[in-house]
């Protein structure tokens, strides 16, 4: 069963978004005190991290994001408000390093979350229609990097890439279909499987992943590509 740790300031309400997702066959770990956030997020157990924006007084979810991010945080984190508008919740998540914002209470967060990990323990694993493990050898720098999808990790020359599961889909999207442009729509269709993901949410994403695999991705356009990755 899918995880989550959510914190909100609010007891009540993290109750209430428990039930809400129990409901759809979700795990939700619900705290609203931050030194037991802190001490759940060390321990590593959740799948996902989730945050509520407004967590009293000057506190901000979209700041505690960067913080985690800043400190190693890989796990896909989503961002939630029910007094934020879309625009202004998708610009937040941009900006922090939150893989998606969806409104809270909201069936949006439920399909975002489907779309990062099956959610209904008594269906089967669906058979994967590409593989699910990635070797590709830089033509070049001869620099080798390894992704295994069903751990989320992906490795260059034995060392590990500090990569977010999102970022890890999307690049593993663009090897696979080099040396095709993809654009941030096709993207958006099989990476994020979300309408809610703007264009520039997209480009932010990838535009960190350049920074971070420097070398293999290149914008063309108003797409992207991988360059000169030879599967090996």
């Amino acid at each position: 069963m899918l995880t989550v740790l959510f914190f909100d300031d609010e007891p009540m309400v993290g109750s209430g978004f428990a039930r809400f997702f129990k409901r759809r066959g979700i795990a939700l770990d619900a705290v609203s005190d931050k030194d037991a956030f802190d001490r759940k997020v060390r321990e590593g157990t959740h799948r996902i991290i989730g945050l509520d924006e407004l967590l009293g007084g000057s506190a901000r979810g979209s700041i505690l994001c960067r913080d985690l991010r800043v400190r190693g945080e890989s796990r896909p984190i989503l961002l939630t408000s029910h007094a934020t508008s879309d625009a202004e919740g998708r610009a937040l998540a941009n900006e922090c390093g939150a893989d998606l914002y969806v409104p809270k209470f909201d069936d949006a967060v439920y399909r975002a979350l489907g779309a990062l990990e099956p959610i209904d323990p008594r269906r089967p694993p669906p058979v994967p229609k590409s593989p699910r493990r990635l070797s590709y050898l830089h033509a070049f720098t001869r620099e080798r990097i390894e992704i295994d999808l069903d751990r989320s990790a992906a490795i260059s020359n034995n060392t590990p890439l500090a990569l977010t599961p999102t970022q890890l889909t999307a690049f593993a999207y663009l090897l696979q279909k080099a040396p095709e442009i993809v654009t941030a729509s096709e993207l958006r269709a099989k990476v994020w499987k979300v309408d809610s993901v703007t264009a520039s949410a997209i480009s932010n994403i990838v535009g960190q992943l350049i920074d971070r695999v420097p070398g293999w991705i290149e914008r063309v356009g108003r797409g992207y590509r991988a360059r000169i990755a030879l599967r090996s």
